[in-house]
Protein backbone atom coordinates (compact mmCIF):
# COMPACT_ATOMS: atom_id res chain seq x y z
CA UNK A 1 0.00 0.00 0.00
CA UNK A 2 1.01 3.61 -0.91
CA UNK A 3 0.62 5.63 2.11
CA UNK A 4 1.54 9.23 1.90
CA UNK A 5 0.88 12.24 4.51
CA UNK A 6 0.78 15.62 4.00
CA UNK A 7 0.75 18.86 6.44
CA UNK A 8 -0.67 22.34 5.41
CA UNK A 9 0.69 24.95 7.39
CA UNK A 10 1.97 22.51 9.80
CA UNK A 11 4.98 20.23 9.79
CA UNK A 12 4.24 16.45 10.01
CA UNK A 13 6.96 14.95 12.32
CA UNK A 14 8.11 11.28 12.24
CA UNK A 15 6.06 9.95 15.64
CA UNK A 16 2.32 11.50 13.83
CA UNK A 17 3.66 9.73 10.51
CA UNK A 18 4.52 6.16 12.58
CA UNK A 19 1.90 6.70 14.63
CA UNK A 20 -1.26 7.19 11.61
CA UNK A 21 0.99 4.21 9.79
CA UNK A 22 0.98 1.74 12.11
CA UNK A 23 -3.20 2.57 13.34
CA UNK A 24 -3.44 2.12 9.28
CA UNK A 25 -2.35 -0.60 9.38
CA UNK A 26 -3.64 -2.29 12.16
CA UNK A 27 -7.23 -1.78 10.22
CA UNK A 28 -6.61 -3.15 7.41
CA UNK A 29 -4.79 -6.27 8.71
CA UNK A 30 -8.27 -6.70 11.04
CA UNK A 31 -10.31 -6.06 8.06
CA UNK A 32 -8.12 -8.54 5.61
CA UNK A 33 -7.74 -5.67 3.07
CA UNK A 34 -5.53 -4.69 0.51
CA UNK A 35 -5.47 -1.29 -0.43
CA UNK A 36 -4.23 0.42 -3.08
CA UNK A 37 -3.38 3.82 -1.49
CA UNK A 38 -3.65 5.84 1.46
CA UNK A 39 -3.74 9.90 2.05
CA UNK A 40 -3.71 11.84 4.61
CA UNK A 41 -3.73 15.56 4.71
CA UNK A 42 -3.49 16.87 8.03
CA UNK A 43 -4.29 21.04 7.96
CA UNK A 44 -3.80 23.79 10.62
CA UNK A 45 -6.65 25.83 10.52
CA UNK A 46 -6.46 28.74 13.25
CA UNK A 47 -6.47 26.44 16.51
CA UNK A 48 -8.35 23.58 15.30
CA UNK A 49 -6.30 20.83 13.32
CA UNK A 50 -8.40 19.10 10.28
CA UNK A 51 -7.29 15.59 9.36
CA UNK A 52 -8.99 14.32 6.01
CA UNK A 53 -8.62 10.69 5.30
CA UNK A 54 -8.48 8.52 1.83
CA UNK A 55 -8.08 5.29 1.47
CA UNK A 56 -8.39 3.55 -1.84
CA UNK A 57 -9.52 0.17 -1.51
CA UNK A 58 -9.88 -0.66 -5.33
CA UNK A 59 -12.90 -1.01 -7.88
CA UNK A 60 -14.20 2.09 -7.42
CA UNK A 61 -14.20 2.22 -3.72
CA UNK A 62 -12.79 5.07 -1.61
CA UNK A 63 -13.05 5.32 2.00
CA UNK A 64 -13.03 9.10 3.17
CA UNK A 65 -12.91 10.57 6.89
CA UNK A 66 -12.65 14.05 8.45
CA UNK A 67 -12.12 15.02 12.01
CA UNK A 68 -11.08 18.24 13.13
CA UNK A 69 -9.60 18.46 17.17
CA UNK A 70 -7.18 20.70 18.73
CA UNK A 71 -4.51 18.27 18.92
CA UNK A 72 -3.19 16.67 15.45
CA UNK A 73 -3.05 13.04 17.70
CA UNK A 74 -6.34 13.71 18.82
CA UNK A 75 -8.00 14.40 15.09
CA UNK A 76 -6.01 11.51 13.15
CA UNK A 77 -7.30 9.02 15.72
CA UNK A 78 -10.62 10.65 15.52
CA UNK A 79 -10.44 10.27 11.69
CA UNK A 80 -9.40 6.69 12.12
CA UNK A 81 -12.16 5.76 14.70
CA UNK A 82 -14.79 6.76 12.00
CA UNK A 83 -12.86 5.15 9.15
CA UNK A 84 -12.96 2.17 11.27
CA UNK A 85 -16.78 1.92 11.93
CA UNK A 86 -17.37 2.97 8.25
CA UNK A 87 -15.22 -0.32 7.58
CA UNK A 88 -16.87 -2.26 10.26
CA UNK A 89 -20.28 -1.71 9.03
CA UNK A 90 -19.40 -2.30 5.39
CA UNK A 91 -16.70 -5.23 6.24
CA UNK A 92 -18.76 -8.46 4.52
CA UNK A 93 -20.41 -6.36 1.74
CA UNK A 94 -16.56 -5.13 0.60
CA UNK A 95 -14.77 -8.30 0.84
CA UNK A 96 -17.36 -10.24 -0.99
CA UNK A 97 -17.79 -7.05 -3.62
CA UNK A 98 -13.91 -8.04 -4.56
CA UNK A 99 -14.57 -11.34 -4.80
CA UNK A 100 -17.99 -11.19 -7.41
CA UNK A 101 -17.15 -8.06 -9.15
CA UNK A 102 -13.21 -8.59 -10.50
CA UNK A 103 -14.80 -9.02 -14.10
CA UNK A 104 -18.48 -7.28 -13.98
CA UNK A 105 -17.26 -4.00 -12.60
CA UNK A 106 -17.86 -1.68 -15.12
CA UNK A 107 -17.96 1.83 -16.08
CA UNK A 108 -19.64 4.67 -18.54
CA UNK A 109 -17.03 8.12 -18.87
CA UNK A 110 -19.36 11.36 -18.61
CA UNK A 111 -18.58 15.00 -18.63
CA UNK A 112 -18.78 16.70 -14.71
CA UNK A 113 -18.43 20.53 -14.80
CA UNK A 114 -17.95 22.95 -11.63
CA UNK A 115 -20.38 26.16 -11.71
CA UNK A 116 -18.97 29.11 -10.38
CA UNK A 117 -21.72 29.73 -7.96
CA UNK A 118 -20.77 33.49 -6.65
CA UNK A 119 -20.55 34.89 -10.10
CA UNK A 120 -22.59 38.13 -9.41
CA UNK A 121 -24.00 38.68 -13.35
CA UNK A 122 -25.15 34.84 -13.96
CA UNK A 123 -27.71 34.05 -16.34
CA UNK A 124 -30.44 31.75 -16.12
CA UNK A 125 -29.18 29.87 -19.90
CA UNK A 126 -25.57 30.15 -19.45
CA UNK A 127 -23.74 29.60 -16.08
CA UNK A 128 -20.13 30.33 -15.77
CA UNK A 129 -18.08 27.15 -15.99
CA UNK A 130 -14.89 27.01 -13.96
CA UNK A 131 -13.95 23.49 -14.51
CA UNK A 132 -14.59 20.78 -16.52
CA UNK A 133 -13.73 17.62 -16.70
CA UNK A 134 -13.89 13.82 -17.34
CA UNK A 135 -15.77 11.08 -14.66
CA UNK A 136 -16.74 7.69 -14.84
CA UNK A 137 -20.59 6.79 -13.30
CA UNK A 138 -19.99 2.99 -12.37
CA UNK A 139 -22.77 0.43 -12.80
CA UNK A 140 -24.24 -0.53 -9.36
CA UNK A 141 -26.56 -2.29 -7.79
CA UNK A 142 -29.06 0.04 -5.46
CA UNK A 143 -27.19 -1.22 -2.36
CA UNK A 144 -23.74 -0.77 -3.81
CA UNK A 145 -24.13 2.67 -4.52
CA UNK A 146 -25.32 3.36 -1.01
CA UNK A 147 -22.20 1.71 0.18
CA UNK A 148 -20.04 3.74 -2.21
CA UNK A 149 -21.82 7.28 -1.32
CA UNK A 150 -21.64 5.81 2.72
CA UNK A 151 -17.70 5.06 2.08
CA UNK A 152 -16.78 8.37 -0.01
CA UNK A 153 -18.70 10.65 2.53
CA UNK A 154 -20.54 12.32 -0.41
CA UNK A 155 -24.28 13.70 -0.23
CA UNK A 156 -24.83 12.00 -3.83
CA UNK A 157 -23.78 9.55 -6.29
CA UNK A 158 -25.00 9.16 -9.87
CA UNK A 159 -24.85 5.42 -10.84
CA UNK A 160 -26.27 3.24 -13.81
CA UNK A 161 -28.84 0.45 -12.40
CA UNK A 162 -27.27 -2.94 -13.04
CA UNK A 163 -30.62 -4.31 -13.24
CA UNK A 164 -32.14 -2.05 -16.21
CA UNK A 165 -29.10 0.12 -16.88
CA UNK A 166 -30.45 3.25 -16.59
CA UNK A 167 -29.13 6.71 -14.84
CA UNK A 168 -30.37 6.28 -11.11
CA UNK A 169 -29.33 8.44 -8.05
CA UNK A 170 -29.06 7.94 -4.51
CA UNK A 171 -28.66 10.67 -1.95
CA UNK A 172 -28.47 11.84 1.62
CA UNK A 173 -31.83 13.26 2.60
CA UNK A 174 -32.04 16.80 5.21
CA UNK A 175 -33.67 14.18 7.67
CA UNK A 176 -31.23 11.40 7.78
CA UNK A 177 -32.03 8.94 5.68
CA UNK A 178 -31.40 7.80 1.88
CA UNK A 179 -33.90 8.77 -1.01
CA UNK A 180 -33.21 7.18 -4.27
CA UNK A 181 -34.28 8.71 -7.67
CA UNK A 182 -35.31 5.78 -10.00
CA UNK A 183 -36.65 7.28 -13.34
CA UNK A 184 -36.90 3.93 -15.13
CA UNK A 185 -39.95 2.95 -12.75
CA UNK A 186 -41.65 6.10 -13.16
CA UNK A 187 -44.07 5.25 -16.33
Amino acid sequence: MKFIMTGKKLDIGESLRDHTSSKIDEIVNKYALEPIDCSVIVTKDGYRIITDFDLHLGKGINVRTHSEADDPYVSVDAALETLEKQLRKYKKRITDHHKKRDVEYVKTSAQQYVLDSSSESQELEAPVIIAEMNTDIPTLSVGEAVMHMDLSNSPALLFLNGSHGKMNLVYKRADGNIGWVDPHSAS
